[in-house]
């Protein structure tokens, strides 16, 4: 159920859970990946009370929007099932496909960007809002191989997708800078290209330099480009709700609300 919530909240790491419960610190809301919830345990009692103070976002890893395979309907199931539970004020995955032939690659990998892949990709994300009974956020992935066959920007892509399916759009500017250092596109034409109209969510993180590469490790600080393009597009991104992601170099509570902080300063100031 898609709400209009404003602000910067962070993805919420199981190490952080017992000490978000007892602090309360000052967040908007949540975001959660779904994936780590769909065993059940204890945590889930801890999650309830956590939904007892926070709104939250639900980010997925494994609905292989830009797949081949048949739609998993077991696993989506299961997420509609916490969706019902929990009550997520909207629910994402990623612009990439995660499992080929029954295998699934425990990763976000790339799909070309042409009319063919167009069509699959909005079947599918046609198919998934049937299933799941709500809108999906669709996010912009990061790449580390470009297609040759690819003849359609990302972000033309996207805004195409969000027109054939009335889904709506995660835009995640750290995955726009990767992408810019390691194949040279142009940050400006993306984001003025992009219908804001149709994003309902932004997310930040921080890169890893690894080789010639960056890679999008959610395992560092956010960094100064970043924070440039955050108040750069200020005006487009106020009113969004925004996370701060972290997957890698887990830092202690009080250092990602710190980033929170940061970010709030720069966007709202």
């Amino acid at each position: 159920m898609q709400k209009n919530l404003t602000g910067v909240g962070i993805n919420l790491r199981l190490e952080y859970i017992d000490e978000i419960l007892t602090q309360l610190p000052k967040l908007p809301f949540l975001e959660i990946i779904a994936d780590n919830w769909l065993s059940l345990g204890p945590h889930h009692q801890k999650l309830a009370k956590l939904r007892e103070h926070y709104e939250i976002s639900f980010h997925c890893v494994g609905m292989n929007i830009g797949g081949s395979d048949i739609i998993n309907t077991h696993y989506i199931k299961k997420i509609k099932e916490l969706c019902d539970t929990y009550q997520p004020f909207q629910i994402s995955d990623h612009l990439s496909y995660q499992a080929n032939n029954g295998f699934h690659h425990h990763d976000l990998l790339p799909i070309p960007y042409t009319k063919k892949y167009l069509i699959n990709t909005s079947d599918r994300v046609m198919q998934l809002q049937d299933l799941l009974k709500q809108t999906l956020i669709v996010e912009n992935p990061t790449y580390y191989t470009a297609y040759a066959e690819s003849d359609i920007a990302e972000e033309d892509f996207l805004n195409q997708l969000a027109i054939n399916t009335n889904c709506k759009l995660l835009i995640d500017l750290n995955n726009i800078w990767v992408n810019s250092q390691n194949f040279k596109i142009n940050i400006d034409q993306y984001m003025t290209t992009i219908n804001w109209a149709m994003v309902k969510e932004i997310h930040l993180a921080g890169p890893d330099i690894m080789g010639e590469f960056y890679i999008d490790t959610h395992g560092s600080d956010i960094n100064h480009d970043l924070f440039q393009m955050i108040k750069k597009y200020q005006d487009k991104l106020i009113g969004l709700p925004i996370f701060y992601e972290r997957d890698n170099n887990i830092p202690k509570l009080d250092v990602m609300l710190h980033q929170v902080e940061k970010v709030s300063e720069v966007l709202y100031d």
